[in-house]
């Protein structure tokens, strides 16, 4: 079994690259098990990130995610082609059968943040432009970590 993720860059990361601890960056995707190939996954994102423009991503304010309200986040602010994206993704991969390690922040309840991460966040008014969708895979796919970065791909 597979356990990718789909992030936006934030800060860039090279292809090959593997991490424990994420850099800023906009989730597009949580976690998610599969028995697909990573080349049938990269596949699918590439189909579907032909069809968008690069997207900017515009930090609106600070909040807490998580189920204890402690992870420290800066929410995006709405922006209608990321939303779109989402969900094209979450459907496709629905049909493959995947199984979302968050499935109740993704689909419709999906919320565009950045998290922060130590002292580094994405600060109310910040924004960047975004050319490419992260394909991330677990090492080791039960602790979710390390990661490595399996391939960047590019919006249309």
């Amino acid at each position: 079994m597979n356990a990718f993720m789909l992030f936006l860059e934030v800060d860039p990361l090279p292809v090959g690259l593997e991490f424990e601890h994420a850099p800023l960056h906009c989730t597009l995707m949580p976690w998610f098990w599969t028995s697909t190939s990573v080349a049938d996954i990269e596949q699918l994102v590439r189909t579907t990130s032909l069809k968008y423009r690069p997207l900017t991503l515009v930090s609106d304010r600070p909040a807490l995610f998580g189920p204890n309200y402690d992870v420290p986040v800066h929410v995006l602010k709405p922006d209608a082609n990321l939303q779109k994206l989402h969900l094209e993704l979450f459907e496709m991969l629905n049909a493959l059968g995947v199984r979302h390690s968050e499935p109740r922040y993704a689909g419709p309840r999906y919320r565009m943040h950045v998290s922060t991460h130590g002292d580094r966040s994405f600060s109310p008014g910040k924004s960047t432009v975004v050319q490419e969708i992260y394909l991330i895979r677990a090492i080791d796919e039960k602790k979710l970590s390390p990661k490595r970065v399996v391939s960047k791909i590019n919006f249309g």
